[in-house]
């Protein structure tokens, strides 16, 4: 496939107006799903030890006093409205008072420190010796960031651009490739290791953002066929043979009855007599099918020129080499979750390597951000991709990193946000989002990267009804480097698989990714107000804790 890794047998199909369309043999519906290896249902359910987020001695046992105090000041600083709404001005004012050189300094010693582990795969060395210590695992990640360039006649005032790699070339691209392969090396050398990795590091971003378009268009074609006036794509959404004729009628491609129904007969793969999305997204080529056929031209859609092929052969190419480089060291390669006019095509290019590479154990993980309205659809497609197609589904779990930028541009475009209208909606559907994964575990390896407490007691809680073994059962706990320690150190400690998410990269490229750190931090002014309280009562306790065994007893009951 011209997008696909998967070496499989293709056919091609000529349509009136040279509207071309593939397809490819799907698996049988109904063979059976792989089941990972040494997985034991029941066994190894029982925790060292029960789960206490308000241990602080644990918890910031890896930190100095110095650190502790740094921590506070960071956390206190991103619950400041003021700071936050205006931190990118800020920086940019500082450079241009100070210098760049000291402004840098100062964020070096204070959020980089703080949310990153260093500047490259050697000064992050300490950080995780550190974590390791304390029984977590690291995540590597490259978090250098930068602005999307928008074409003078799409910018428009107040609209939010894109937070991503920068794009100069794709030698650049080259460039990142090697980083990334360096991270991959750095992380094989512990067990049941991971790395991250950004598909806009490893190609033009415009280019992901026009395959997404037609790959968009590609659902909204399915939906016109079977006439929904949802949203949201379903699993329960069909397509019959009197649907699909008219479908294509509307779009003037008339091939007569007897070739009509052989169409519809090779997409309907498992023979139900009905077409479902998956069938329907397995069967054509995104590629082709944008700018062929009048309809389309009519809306705008071109199809990718051969300049974007080469850059998709390239990106491929890359990809290719980061998947071959983890599944030969077994480090686990997450891709990251991006803003929503990027991840269809993200989606199209993870399931490619998940056909390839999930085979014979979870190699490839998508990420899906449950804030989004069509996540647990998109979920619940994508698992039944993988049983039908025999892989392993493996996916890491958050609530979203992009909500501001997000809102923000729906506003200004005028289009309706992706995003939940409540953070109660968001809690809710993440729960959703994770029960029906653990529900297939057998088949399944899940991160659940989340700072919020009642999600991580519900996911444990889950998974002693479920009795998914804690270690060995393909569940995992992530947080963000810096962040909600008193819930990452205790999962360790009770021998969940715990791990941070461990950021690094030069301090200039970092600061976009500081940003958006510091806006999190903003809106979960909540968990940080706890985690000030814990980092507070912990320099209390260092400070009291002398006193106590100098035998000055009087001094402690007094405080």
């Amino acid at each position: 496939m011209i997008l696909g890794f998967a070496r499989q047998p293709v056919r091609h199909v000529l349509l009136k107006n040279n509207y071309l369309l593939r397809y490819k043999y799907s698996t049988s519906a109904s063979e059976a799903p792989p089941i990972k290896p040494g997985f034991k249902r029941g066994e190894n359910v029982v925790a060292k030890r029960p789960l206490d987020f308000d241990d602080v001695s644990a918890s910031f046992a890896t930190k100095s006093d110095y650190e502790i105090l740094r921590s506070i000041i960071v956390f206190k600083l991103c619950g400041i409205e003021f700071f936050v709404k205006n931190a990118n001005r800020l920086l940019k004012l500082g450079d241009k008072i100070i210098g760049q050189r000291i402004t840098n300094l100062i964020m070096k010693k204070t959020f980089f420190a703080h949310f990153c582990a260093g500047e490259d795969s050697e000064t992050i060395k300490p950080v995780i010796k550190k974590l390791e210590n304390a029984g977590l695992g690291a995540v590597l990640d490259y978090a250098a960031e930068a602005d999307v360039p928008e074409t003078p006649t799409e910018r428009k005032e107040g609209v939010v651009s894109a937070r991503t790699y920068e794009y100069t070339d794709e030698a650049s691209c080259d460039a990142n490739l090697e980083i990334c392969l360096s991270c991959i090396e750095a992380s094989a050398n512990r067990p049941d290791s991971f790395a991250a990795i950004k598909l806009t590091a490893l190609g033009k971003p415009e280019l992901l953002e026009h395959l997404s378009t037609v790959l968009n268009h590609t659902k909204k074609v399915f939906q016109n066929f079977c006439e929904s006036e949802q949203d949201i794509v379903k699993m329960t959404e069909l397509i019959n043979y009197e649907q699909f004729d008219r479908g294509l009628r509307a779009m003037n491609i008339n091939l007569g009855t007897v070739k009509t129904r052989k169409l519809f007969d090779k997409m309907d793969a498992n023979k139900s007599g009905d077409v479902d999305f998956v069938e329907w997204i397995n069967f054509l080529d995104p590629k082709l099918l944008g700018g062929l056929n009048p309809k389309f031209k009519t809306q705008g859609l071109k199809t990718l020129s051969e300049e974007e092929m080469q850059q998709v052969r390239n990106l491929k190419k890359r990809l290719k080499l980061l998947a071959d480089k983890a599944a030969d060291l077994g480090v686990r390669l997450m891709v990251d979750a991006e803003q929503t006019y990027f991840q269809p095509a993200i989606d199209h290019f993870v399931l490619q390597l998940q056909r390839t590479y999930n085979r014979e154990r979870p190699v490839i993980y998508n990420t899906y951000q449950c804030y989004l309205k069509d996540s647990y659809d998109r979920i619940k497609i994508d698992l039944e991709r993988a049983r039908r197609d025999g892989f392993f589904f493996a996916a890491k779990c958050v609530r979203g990193a992009y909500m501001i930028q997000e809102r923000a541009r729906a506003r200004d475009r005028g289009y309706s946000s992706p995003i939940h209208n409540t953070i109660e909606e968001t809690h809710a559907n993440y729960h959703k989002c994770v029960d029906i994964v653990m529900d297939n575990i057998e088949t399944c390896d899940l991160m659940i990267a989340s700072h919020n407490e009642t999600t991580v007691k519900h996911v444990v809680q889950r998974m002693q009804e479920l009795g998914i073994p804690i270690r060995g059962g393909g569940i995992y706990f992530g947080q963000l480097l810096g962040m909600c320690d008193h819930v990452s150190f205790s999962l360790g400690m009770s021998g969940y698989m715990a791990y941070k998410y461990v950021p690094y990269g030069p301090v200039h490229e970092v600061l976009p990714y500081l940003v958006r750190r510091a806006e999190e931090n903003s809106n979960m002014l909540g968990s940080a107000k706890k985690e000030i309280r814990l980092l507070q009562n912990e320099l209390v306790r260092r400070r009291i804790r002398p006193l106590w065994k100098s035998g000055t007893g009087t001094v402690v009951q007094s405080q």
